[in-house]
């Protein structure tokens, strides 16, 4: 009896032994565990010391302490903030005053836990439930807690979340696509002025082969891959982006971000850190095809940290972004200005009411030149970075920063705000439900409503036609020939990916366009800007090698999905109401030169004088909203006689098709270039149909270049003037 009870008490002892070693090794395993995500926290890696929090609290879930450090760093993470909710909310219920974050033992959560708790309902849009956590927190924390100038901030920014929940705007907001977007973060759009290329930042997997992949490599700042920047051309036959490419200047194990890009698209401006938290900002010129030698921007860099910069459409005024000593706080907006002797002023801090004690970021200058976005997370944010808005009035002074309010800003970080050139596309980077990443790039709709200063915007692509590609050595030469002069005024290189280009030019002024090829010009235009006008938009598509009259449609370059540019017409004439409609043979005659297929002709001889070719040219002039010929039968019927007569001589017959809107708003076709577009198109139709039903050989036909023009005063809701707005309403179609 007694070995049996000797065996018996030895078998507990070895029993509970083991237990205790077991015991002891789970308590060192989560020891360890323990250490190495505070470790990792306090390197700011939260989404590789989430993952150890998830797997502990799910072997803990009554520990609150684990909850607490899993739902802080699920709030710091990319993609899993309002997961956080659920692990906070539970910790609230067990708080220590004690608290040490290093003690592994303790099962407890820290007072700073309601303040957390407070981000994660103003992250989850309940700023009244965010509002009373925080206040939970001032009341339990001392005086100098360290989050105690943020609470305030933060429960002043769920006031104005409030405030602009209660009033969102009637933004259109698109997700750009996963032709664009990734699974990883992509941010930072800058387009070009006529949105033909598009720079961004992506923080996504290369799959590059000319460059080493970035698999397994990740930033030692946030343990993300690094930033490189990648560029998308606009295909103008779809109206959709290619698929992105691979900046040429990227580097491997440094980031490379987008800040800016010139509004022709000639120069890209682009960040580059040191892998020292601090970086600088470099400008690469580009040509034919790729960007190219990139260079330190020496007039903005400095020991500080520069992230951003933008610069004015002629190129005299700059303004960026620095943290460097002697700012209002945190980052500012700093401007520049080139001297008479094309150096660059000291930077000026341009102060309130754009600066604040906060952070300022991703300025943009609108290419008129007074309207000025940027972000900030100073008290008028409703969380985060929010986009505002400002005006340079006549005294030269900023107006007071206007939100643009919900859903376009949200409680995250809305930043990188750019816009074309009218001012009604804007494109940015944000975090909305439903995207594919961290942050996705989005376009917003801004509405017609938006005012904008006197300026004019020449733009439009090269068309091989015929040919396989568009060739090497193309140049445009614009000229200034007001006041008798004939000034260069500036000259492009249209992009060979898709043949764009674009130009801004001034109102009031008189120019004269040359389209060349080596240096023989291959199209030449003439035209004046009139001296009262808005926004003038002039899209002009020249065409290389020509397209037959009968080839599919070229002339739709910003709708081609649209509906309002492929309708197609039900009859010839397109009668419209005859009252309203005014007619004249008068309008400018461009010059026309010699195209490359044409026969060779001695230096100054053209197509013209070798056949003695008159050009002929129909023009009708509309009220609101038309767009046909129609009851001017006879004129038009004499019209394509004419062309008849140019056909016998020389052959064949060269078009130029040319459809104006004014500036009254169009309900009917969404947007003036909708409508300006969609005369163009309608000329094109009508002319065909005509040209069929009396016979005449179409293949005859060449189209040289397809021009779609907004011009004309600002609408002031007079659109029954019909003196003032008819003259910029019409088509014309010259044949030569």
């Amino acid at each position: 009896m007694k070995l049996k009870f000797l065996i018996f008490a030895l078998t507990i002892l070895i029993t509970d032994s083991l237990y205790s070693q077991e015991e002891s090794k789970d308590k060192s395993e989560f020891k360890e565990k323990f250490e190495a995500a505070n470790s990792l926290m306090d390197d700011n890696f939260h989404e590789f010391a989430k993952e150890i929090w998830l797997e502990l609290v799910k072997e803990n879930p009554e520990n609150a302490n684990i909850n607490y450090k899993t739902g802080y760093c699920l709030l710091k993470s990319a993609n899993n903030k309002k997961d956080a909710f659920s692990y906070l909310n539970f910790a609230k219920n067990n708080v220590n005053e004690r608290y040490f974050p290093l003690d592994y033992s303790l099962e407890t959560a820290p007072i700073e836990v309601y303040y957390y708790l407070g981000k994660s309902f103003h992250l989850n849009y309940k700023p009244d439930s965010a509002i009373f956590y925080f206040n939970k927190f001032i009341e339990s924390s001392g005086k100098k807690h360290f989050l105690k100038e943020l609470v305030y901030h933060d429960i002043k920014q769920c006031e104005i979340a409030k405030k602009q929940l209660a009033n969102p705007k009637n933004y259109t907001l698109e997700n750009i696509g996963d032709i664009i977007n990734s699974s990883y973060s992509d941010f930072s759009p800058v387009i070009t002025a006529d949105e033909s290329m598009l720079f961004f930042t992506s923080r996504r997997l290369r799959t590059d082969t000319n460059q080493v992949s970035n698999r397994g490599i990740y930033s030692p700042q946030d343990g993300k891959h690094f930033e490189d920047v990648y560029v998308s051309y606009k295909n103008f036959k779809t109206n959709q982006w290619d698929t992105p490419e691979l900046a040429d200047f990227n580097r491997p194990n440094s980031n490379q971000a987008t800040v800016s890009v010139s509004a022709d698209g000639q120069f890209l401006y682009f960040y580059k850190d040191d892998n020292q938290g601090n970086g600088d900002i470099y400008i690469s010129e580009r040509d034919d095809i790729n960007f190219y030698s990139p260079k330190k921007l020496a007039a903005v860099n400095s020991p500080a940290w520069e992230t951003h910069v933008t610069t004015s459409i002629d190129g005299n005024k700059m303004y960026f972004v620095s943290d460097r000593e002697g700012g209002y706080g945190g980052r500012d907006i700093y401007r520049l200005v080139k001297l008479p002797n094309g150096e660059w002023s000291q930077p000026l801090n341009v102060g309130p009411p754009i600066n604040t004690p906060f952070d300022e970021d991703s300025p943009f200058l609108h290419p008129d030149g007074k309207t000025f976005y940027y972000s900030s997370n100073g008290e008028q944010s409703m969380g985060g970075f929010d986009i505002f808005h400002t005006e340079l009035n006549e005294e030269g002074k900023w107006t007071t920063p206007i939100n643009m309010g919900y859903p376009l800003n949200t409680v995250e970080d809305d930043l990188y705000f750019t816009t074309n050139a009218d001012g009604k596309n804007g494109y940015y980077a944000s975090s909305h439900e439903g995207g594919y990443g961290e942050k996705d790039i989005y376009k917003v709709l801004l509405g017609d409503d938006k005012p904008s200063e006197p300026l004019a915007i020449l733009k439009g692509y090269i068309d091989p036609g015929s040919l396989p590609q568009i060739p090497a050595g193309i140049v445009i030469w614009v000229y200034d020939l007001t006041d008798g002069n004939e000034d260069l005024f500036q000259q492009y290189t249209p992009n060979r990916r898709n043949g764009s280009y674009v130009f801004s030019l001034i109102p009031c002024h008189e120019y004269l366009v040359e389209y060349t090829q080596n240096e023989e010009i291959f199209y030449s235009t003439e035209f004046t800007l009139p001296c009262e006008s808005n926004y003038q938009e002039i899209n002009k598509v020249i065409t290389i090698g020509g397209i037959p009259l009968n080839e599919k449609d070229t002339s739709s370059v910003d709708d081609a999905n649209s509906e309002t540019t492929t309708s197609t017409v039900e009859n010839s004439e397109d009668y419209i109401d005859s009252e309203t409609t005014t007619t004249t043979d008068e309008g400018h005659q461009d010059d026309i030169y010699s195209e490359e297929d044409m026969p060779h002709c001695e230096d100054g001889i053209t197509r013209e004088d070798i056949y003695d070719i008159e050009p002929v040219s129909f023009q009708i002039f509309y009220g609101y909203n038309e767009k046909g010929i129609g009851s001017e039968k006879e004129r038009f019927n004499k019209f394509i006689e004419g062309i008849d007569e140019i056909i016998k001589t020389a052959g064949d017959v060269k078009i130029e098709l040319e459809g104006s809107a004014s500036t009254v708003p169009t309900k009917t076709y969404q947007n003036n270039k909708n409508l300006a577009a969609q005369r163009t198109l309608n000329a094109k139709e009508i002319l065909k149909k005509k040209l069929i039903a009396l016979g005449i050989d179409i293949s005859k036909f060449t189209i040289v270049s397809e021009n779609s023009l907004v011009q004309g005063p600002r609408y002031q809701g007079d659109y029954l003037n019909k003196s003032k707005y008819s003259k910029y309403q019409y088509i014309k179609i010259t044949a030569f």
